[in-house]
């Protein structure tokens, strides 16, 4: 499964895992585990940003620390947030990005 329609994502309760970039690329991934469908168990996932501009991953915590995320909403052509439990707001701005369902091992 790939979808690029980031503001339909229901990212509420995934848990971040891991954050990577690729600089030579101007790629940025996350690796996190999403809840796609209702009842069943969140499954690994990444979201891949491409052609990336600028990223901010603060770890405040003014709420207290947290790996979920509350919400994820596009806030402009080409800047993406996602807000975390603890209150933090990560900002990437890209022009692509993409979710996509890890393979799981069988």
């Amino acid at each position: 499964m790939i979808d690029t329609d980031f503001n339909k994502w229901t990212l509420h309760d995934a848990s971040i895992d891991t954050f990577s970039i690729d600089w030579n690329n101007k790629t940025c991934q996350l690796n996190l585990k999403v809840f796609l469908k209702t009842g069943e168990d969140a499954v690994p996932c990444k979201i891949i940003w491409r052609d990336l501009i600028e990223i901010s991953i603060p770890s405040k915590n003014p709420w207290g620390k947290s790996v979920f995320i509350n919400n994820q909403r596009k806030i402009s052509e080409d800047e993406y947030l996602i807000e975390m439990q603890s209150g933090d707001e990560i900002k990437i701005s890209a022009g692509q990005v993409e979710l996509i369902e890890s393979k799981r091992n069988l």
